[in-house]
């Protein structure tokens, strides 16, 4: 009896194992079974390693799509810049050719004024100097008065002519204003 007992509880437990899948008397399977677990192993890690790689190459083209961006933005900043100064330039040399033309054409006015106050001076020494040959000592001081009077009016009038050259016209349009003298010639 207790032998049958012994093959009945021997029977039992190969039959247990059998029924259980278990590889305990194979060591193939288990060989079989590691060897497959270390391929998916592999396998895995593989596909991690190409997922990092593929990660940090869309890490890097995310970079050079930021960097190029920004080199685009400092190209147009830069493009904008220029322009910016090709216009300052371009205004400042209008300016300047502005102010040229404004400082011919005072300086102009002004000669024309000195040759108006002297040609009057002359005038009104030609027309003394007659009267003085034809006058007599009485007259003559009446002809000081006139001459000094003529003298006074030329100059008040070049005095006129050199602040009107040198103040802006106001009117905005550059030009001078005229000044109409309310005072006779003589």
């Amino acid at each position: 009896v207790v032998v049958l007992v012994l093959v009945i509880l021997i029977a039992g437990s190969i039959l247990g194992l059998a029924l259980a899948n278990a590889d305990v008397m194979n060591p193939h399977t288990s060989r079989a079974q590691a060897r497959q677990i270390e391929q998916e192993t592999d396998v895995e890690a593989r596909r991690a390693a190409i997922d990092l790689e593929y990660y940090q190459r869309e890490l890097e083209a995310e970079a050079q799509d930021r960097e190029e961006q920004r080199r685009q933005e400092a190209e147009f900043r830069r493009q904008q810049q220029e322009q910016e100064l090709a216009y300052q330039r371009e205004r400042q040399r209008m300016e300047l050719i502005l102010l040229q033309m404004r400082e011919v054409v005072l300086t102009t006015v002004l000669g024309l004024a000195i040759l108006a106050v002297g040609g009057g001076l002359a005038f009104c020494l030609v027309a003394l100097g007659r009267g003085k040959w034809v006058s007599t000592d009485e007259s003559a001081e009446g002809e000081w008065r006139v001459m000094a009077r003529c003298l006074a009016q030329a100059n008040e009038r070049l005095m006129r002519h050199q602040e009107l050259a040198r103040q802006p016209s106001g009117n905005g349009d550059g030009r001078r204003r005229e000044v109409v003298s309310s005072e006779p010639e003589v």
